[in-house]
């Protein structure tokens, strides 16, 4: 990446990226991780980890704007947090107590 007006390209990429996790949670993650391995084997060939840390920071940035303000407003309820069908789809307490119930009874 040349030239020094890269940043708001980087900047407004981890905007895109924001958008698309809070619309969609596995969607967006994957392109976090896209974007991250992108920009980190970007950073290995030529040796500039700038764009790497200028979009990982301005990804936390925006994410703390669209955040924090929203968090006194249950904001983990947008992402199911804790409501079935979210909950742990195997889970070592209900195997258990499903095979205690039907040996003792």
């Amino acid at each position: 990446m040349a030239g020094g007006g890269v940043w708001w390209k980087l900047a407004a990429g981890s905007l895109f990226v924001l958008c698309s996790f809070l619309t969609k949670q596995d969607g967006g993650g994957l392109a976090i991780l896209t974007a991250l391995v992108l920009l980190a084997y970007h950073g290995l060939q030529s040796r500039r980890w700038m764009p790497l840390l200028i979009f990982a920071a301005s990804f936390v940035v925006l994410c703390l704007i669209v955040m924090l303000p929203l968090s006194h407003y249950g904001f983990g309820y947008w992402f199911n947090h804790g409501q079935p069908p979210h909950t742990a789809r195997v889970s070592p307490f209900d195997i258990v107590s499903e095979f205690l119930e039907r040996v003792s009874g």
